[in-house]
């Protein structure tokens, strides 16, 4: 006897008798049951969602696919004990378990058996549930990522699951006991995560947490696989493997129909507990070396590095209450962020409130519109409506970096405006950076004699007139005190600047920047994209940006290698080897030789040392304006750029980043009709196939015995 025998005769015993077909149908009944009402509930609040909020987009993946798999490990717990209780306690009642040890077969091949067997049925069990998804893509576009990851995550519990069974059954005689046994194991390994968070004690509460079967489970239902999950799940299925395989290896026939009760011997406990010591080293190792892969579409639920950087800092204690319902909208988006910053940063502890039911919680924090999260630390609180990673952290923000720096925003000479709400102006830049650190006003500059000395930059964007020798003296002397100016020069007729530009060697080009090849499509050659950037720490993760009728600049008399200087200049973004800088803007844009070749240089950093402030001033130069203004920021890249800049700019270096893009999301469009039909489908038809193959399968056995 080998084991493909084991293997053979008990996947028969699941597919030739009833049992298989008991556990198969009921598996089919109510998973299809739980894909209906999920599906129904979706199509409902789609309906309900978009009559109120047309522009919202209800995630078919959050609604339906993360819930189902959820009810799957649910089912899990339920059906796996019912199955493992078939490998050992069945095989002592009918007297069959003393042939394995009669057959001098090994207790590893015996376990190994077992295990395959019960692995094999309960991935059957998944593979009927296979045609959900299918439903789901040919009415809609889900995400497939946390399809991928919620039957891998699945199959590993299942297999966490049925190493335990399967280990507690080889010493119980009776099914019952084993069954209850089995689920009360598991059901404490379940709910050791909910047990530590009712822990004040970080370490423990965490230790618990980690011990869990289904905390372990949550990130594979939303589409992200961690190595520190994987692991668990391994170690698990081979540590109750290897107690199995212990309990059968004990005095011949103690664990048989005949045996006299287990006679464990030290070296079992020894050897038990060499291997238990060995995995959790080896998980505490993993879990400071993890890795972690977001197979969502768009890495959908990876933070921005922002994000990262910004958690990181949080050395306190945050307290994040959602008071949602599920059925308001943007509850899953919303917890699925800051769940994201709760594992990353265990200092973040966050609640979820139903404000119709915790009545009480609701008032303490004057809560009276659904969807607010309430950030708190000691006495300090915030709340925010926003149901983003960029709202949500621009709030964590304001605890971290409490230092807020000032930005002046130049008037005098047609500058855009940061209370212009229209596409020229500047008013999303400013409510953008205000929720960054950053207290933003506007200075005249004629009407004063000096820059204010709370300044941290200068922000002068798209002048339309000469700036006159008191405002350039002003500019120059708050510059060499240590000052920071981002500079948006916009093409002629528009000043040049070079009151500024030629002290470093910097010359304006004087044209308009066009590219038939890079710019947006159907637009105009004049509104270029960039896609080639240096390695500066500003653009080091910028891919392109949109800079609408940009000009060029160029740099004359540059030093020799090794000249000692006291500024370094660097160029930041250039046009493509295709494009090319018109000189002559009162014709129809053609390339002729009088025009400047690209690739162009149109955004430049330098930082000048000043002995007399032991320090460096800095700039950022770039040759439009426009990209900054509410028509232009949120396009391609431009925001990332442009808060790179001023976090350079303001010695902000640990802060630049790339923002998180909003990733396609995934809708699922039917009417109530579609959804009657798929009831009959998954709930009426496919459950009585199996009845109907089970009749079949006992007809046939009683023929062929006869």
């Amino acid at each position: 006897m080998n084991i493909f025998t084991i293997l053979k005769k008990d996947l028969k015993y699941y597919f030739f008798t009833p049992f298989g077909y008991v556990v198969l149908t009921l598996f089919s009944l109510i998973s299809g049951l739980i894909f209906y009402t999920l599906l129904a509930s979706y199509v409902s609040k789609y309906i309900q969602f978009t009559a109120i909020l047309p522009s919202y987009k209800i995630n078919v993946n959050d609604y339906i696919i993360s819930p189902l798999f959820f009810n799957y490990a649910v089912l899990f717990l339920i059906l796996i004990p019912v199955i493992t209780i078939q490998s050992y306690p069945s095989e002592k009642q009918s007297n069959t378990f003393d042939i394995l040890f009669i057959s001098r077969l090994t207790a590893l091949r015996i376990v190994i058996a077992k295990f395959l067997s019960s692995t094999i049925f309960i991935a059957l069990l998944l593979g009927i549930t296979f045609i959900f998804p299918i439903i789901l893509f040919k009415h809609g576009n889900p995400d497939p990522g946390p399809v991928y990851s919620g039957y891998f995550g699945l199959l590993l519990m299942g297999m966490s699951f049925i190493s335990l069974g399967l280990f507690i059954s080889s010493f119980s005689r009776s099914k019952i006991t084993a069954s209850i046994l089995t689920f009360g194991a598991i059901m404490i390994l379940w709910f050791l995560g909910w047990v530590g968070d009712s822990f004040s004690n970080p370490d423990l509460r965490n230790l618990l947490r980690n011990l869990s079967l289904i905390e372990h489970y949550y990130n594979f239902g939303k589409g992200i696989i961690d190595s520190n999950d994987i692991l668990y799940y391994i170690s698990v299925i081979i540590f109750f493997l290897f107690l199995n395989h212990e309990v059968l290896s004990l005095t011949p026939y103690s664990t048989t129909s005949r045996g006299m009760g287990l006679k464990i011997r030290r070296r079992e406990i020894i050897y038990s507990i060499i291997v238990f010591i060995i995995i959790f080293e080896i998980n505490f190792l993993g879990f400071f070396h993890s890795r972690v892969w977001d197979i969502t579409r768009g890495n959908r639920l990876s933070l921005s590095s922002q994000s990262i950087q910004i958690l990181n800092k949080v050395n306190e204690p945050i307290e994040v209450m959602m008071f949602f319902t599920e059925e308001t909208p943007g509850y899953f988006e919303t917890r699925n962020v800051l769940e994201e910053f709760s594992r990353i940063n265990p200092m973040i502890k966050l609640h979820i409130y139903d404000p119709d039911k915790e009545i009480e919680k609701a008032r303490e924090y004057n809560i009276k519109v659904y969807g607010t999260t309430v950030f708190k630390q000691g006495s300090k609180i915030e709340r925010t409506y926003h149901k983003n990673e960029m709202g949500l952290i621009n709030v964590l923000f304001r605890f971290v970096i409490r230092e807020r720096l000032k930005v002046y925003v130049l008037t005098g000479h047609g500058e855009h405006s940061i209370t212009d709400l229209t596409n020229t102006g500047l008013n999303l830049f400013y409510r953008r950076f205000l929720e960054e650190g950053y207290d933003i006003e506007k200075l005249d500059i004629n009407a004063i004699n000096e820059i204010p000395g709370d300044a941290t930059m200068l922000l002068i964007s798209g002048s339309q007139k000469e700036f006159s020798e008191h405002a350039i003296k002003v500019i120059k002397d708050y510059f060499k005190t240590g000052g920071n100016l981002f500079l948006c020069i916009d093409p002629p007729p528009q000043p040049d600047h070079n009151w500024f530009l030629n002290e470093f060697g910097i010359k304006h080009g004087g044209d308009v920047i066009i590219d038939r090849q890079n710019s947006l499509y159907g637009i105009s050659p004049m509104i270029p994209v960039i896609v080639s950037f240096s390695n500066h720490i500003i653009t080091q993760n910028i891919s392109d940006l949109i800079l609408p009728l940009v000009s060029s600049f160029s740099f004359v008399d540059l030093p020799k290698n090794g000249e000692n200087l006291d500024f370094n200049m660097y160029w930041l973004a250039k046009s493509s080897d295709s494009s090319w800088g018109e000189v002559n803007l009162n014709s129809q844009p053609a390339e002729d030789e009088k025009d400047n070749k690209g690739p162009l240089y149109v955004a430049i950093a330098l930082e000048k040392y000043y002995e007399e402030n032991k320090g460096y001033s800095k700039a950022v130069i770039v040759g439009d304006s426009d990209f900054i203004t509410n028509g232009f920021i949120n396009l391609s890249e431009n925001v990332d750029f442009t808060g790179n800049s001023m976090n350079w700019l303001s010695n902000r270096d640990s802060l630049i980043y790339i923002r998180p893009r909003e990733g396609e999301v995934g809708v699922l469009r039917m009417n109530p009709g579609q959804v009657s039909t798929i009831f009959i489908l998954v709930v009426v038809l496919i459950p009585l196939i199996f009845i109907l193959t089970a009749i079949l399968v006992i007809f046939f056995r009683k023929r062929w015995r006869e």
